[in-house]
C-alpha cells in the first residue's frame, strides 16, 4: 500500500498454513521431488522428524524429509510412522550425528515469549 509516494512499512502477515505449505514445498524441492528413501516421484509427502507441534523446529528445513506415501505412512517394512526406529536409524545414517545433535539443540531451545 502506498501513501504519499512512499511504501507502507507495515509488514504483511502470512498465515501459519501458508508458511507450513511453503515449508513442505521447500522440503520436496530440496529432494528434487523424489522420495529420499526410494527415489519415487509419486505421492510425495514432507515429513517432520520432530513433531510439528514443536514450534522451534516446525518450519526448520533440517527437520524435514521428503518421502513417498508408502515410506511416510503405509509400509510395514519401512515407514516413518509404522517403523519409527528403523526410520530414525536411517535418517541419522543419511544425515549424520552432527545433524542430529544440532536439530536436537534447536528443538530443545527455550522459546522466547
Amino acid at each position: 500500500m502506498q501513501r504519499r509516494g512512499k511504501l507502507s512499512t507495515k509488514k504483511a502477515k502470512i498465515s501459519p498454513k501458508i508458511l507450513d505449505k511453503i515449508w513442505a514445498l521447500e522440503i520436496k524441492k530440496r529432494a528434487n521431488n523424489k522420495c529420499e528413501y526410494c527415489g519415487s516421484t509419486k505421492y510425495l509427502n514432507s515429513h517432520h522428524i520432530y513433531d510439528r507441534t514443536n514450534y522451534n523446529t516446525r518450519r526448520d528445513l533440517d527437520n524435514g524429509v521428503c518421502l513417498c506415501s508408502k515410506h511416510h505412512f503405509f509400509s510395514n517394512e519401512f515407514s516413518a510412522h509404522k517403523t519409527p526406529m528403523d526410520f530414525i536409524e536411517w535418517i541419522i545414517e543419511r544425515r549424520g550425528e552432527d545433524w542430529k545433535r544440532k536439530l536436537r539443540l534447536k528443538m530443545k531451545k527455550k522459546q522466547a515469549n
